[in-house]
């Protein structure tokens, strides 16, 4: 059994905007008016989000691991809620992409073991042992009946870690569909692992839910949330589709560099993608005459649907090492690990003709994105660095010894996007004391790091 208490102090002790209001009070009670709302009924609607957001992103109390393990000769079987990890990966997940992650406490700046929400789940392995050549094999599986996704509750509006959508208006509604809990719904897969001339392999194919939803405009209901009659004309429908993944992993030692190289490939079928009213194809703010004509009358009529099913190829290649630098610290080696992350989109959707005018896109409308969308490139290409090594230190004044490890991370997307960050943790078992500093360095607003509203954070853990 775990529990996992939480608790998030910016909306206590940090800035006004998120100390005293939603982002800014007056920009959304504008917002709200411009949409149709009453000064009253914006009034309300933004205690309602606030409520919201102090309720599940300020305080969160969760049994949050519960199972039971059985182990029998080469049999393994664990029943309950749990996480299960795949892959060789660090931040951005290829084959671990099982559990959902949360991003409702510091988003992705918290290191991602910490992210990911156990599913109710019944795994089992067994350990082959040598086949031929292969030696120390195993096959796993596991089966998942649960609701559980991201984005419910996810970082609600008003939260710094959620998406940028700006203020909530009556013109666009939004609805959130939880996965039902059936036979049809249930996650689930296996992997084959095995050692092979110092290498170790995996295969693995399993359907699961991405923590991005599919985002599917309809037109507004009156039964819709929020809904503002005359003012109302599209609703969001956020859900969370199938999706599923086959790939496989190789690791190796080179012990003569003192490292490690790890690499990944996997293919997503049926990926869940946006496409939407991009500015190169519908130049031009508000609602234009092409806008009306090619997009928001399609939508509203059910002849052009934003979600569209796409394949994608994802590949991944790491190299961790250990390196004694004695000038900087005699006793610890230096950890240094760098990745590459390379991405695919097949059937590539921009174009406009008559009825169907779109292009592959991330919803972030105006006011926070100077376009209607954020366009989604074909191929992406990302790089991560980590350094971080361990000094071990005396309390002033006392016996207590601890450890104290400084580290730098860095992300760079070919897109044109740089984020930094230096961190030092302190640890004295069971506790650790964490402070970083990041900061992105992007002038537009680019899938996915771009798309982080604050451009500057301290954090403190």
């Amino acid at each position: 059994l775990t529990y996992r208490g939480e608790y998030e102090g910016i909306y206590d002790f940090g800035p006004s905007a998120y100390k005293n209001n939603l982002e800014s009070r007056q920009e959304i009670e504008q917002a709200l008016r411009q949409g149709g709302y009453s000064l009253d009924s914006a009034t309300f609607r933004l205690q309602r989000t606030r409520h919201r957001l102090r309720s599940v992103a300020s305080y969160r109390n969760r049994l949050f691991q519960a199972f039971i393990d059985w182990e029998q000769g080469p049999v393994f079987v664990r029943f309950g809620r749990q996480n299960l990890v795949w892959g060789e990966t660090d931040v951005f997940r290829l084959l671990d992409n099982i559990n959902p992650t949360d991003s409702s406490f510091g988003g992705f700046f918290i290191d991602l073991d910490e992210r990911r929400v156990p599913l109710n789940m019944l795994r089992m392995s067994y350990n082959i042992g040598t086949i031929g050549p292969l030696d120390q094999a195993f096959v796993e599986a596991y089966a998942a009946m649960d609701n559980t996704v991201a984005g419910i509750p996810g970082a609600p509006t008003g939260s710094p870690w959620a998406t940028p959508l700006g203020p909530p208006t009556g013109s666009t509604l939004s609805i959130l569909e939880a996965p039902a809990v059936t036979v049809h719904n249930t996650r689930g897969g296996g992997r084959f692992v095995f050692n092979a001339a110092d290498m170790t392999f995996t295969l693995a194919s399993y359907q699961t839910m991405f923590d991005v939803p599919a985002v599917h405009f309809q037109q507004a209901k009156p039964s819709d949330n929020g809904y503002v009659q005359g003012i109302s004309a599209v609703t969001a429908v956020q859900s969370y589709p199938l999706v599923w993944v086959n790939g496989a992993s190789m690791t190796t030692a080179l012990p003569s560099l003192k490292s490690v190289l790890r690499t990944e490939v996997a293919y997503f079928k049926d990926e869940a993608l946006y496409v939407g009213p991009v500015q190169a194809l519908y130049p031009g703010k508000g609602v234009t005459a092409q806008f009306a004509t090619d997009f928001l009358g399609p939508v509203t009529t059910g002849a052009l649907n934003t979600v569209r099913r796409q394949d994608t190829f994802n590949m991944a290649l790491g190299w961790d090492t250990n390196q004694m630098v004695r000038f900087l610290n005699p006793n610890q080696t230096f950890f240094i690990s760098t990745q590459f992350f390379y991405r695919h989109i097949f059937d590539y959707k921009f174009s406009c003709t008559p009825g169907d005018c779109v292009g592959q896109s991330v919803p972030v409308p105006i006011p926070n994105n100077s376009t209607r969308t954020v366009p989604i490139v074909q191929d992406t290409f990302l790089h991560t660095l980590a350094i971080n090594t361990t000094y071990n230190v005396a309390a002033p004044f006392t016996n207590t010894n601890f450890q104290v490890t400084p580290g730098f991370n860095m992300f760079y997307d070919w897109q044109g996007m740089f984020l930094f960050q230096p961190g030092i943790r302190f640890v004295r078992d069971p506790w650790r004391f964490i402070v970083d500093y990041t900061a992105i360095n992007s002038g537009v607003y680019r899938y996915q790091i771009g798309l982080v509203r604050d451009k500057a954070n301290v954090r403190a853990q």
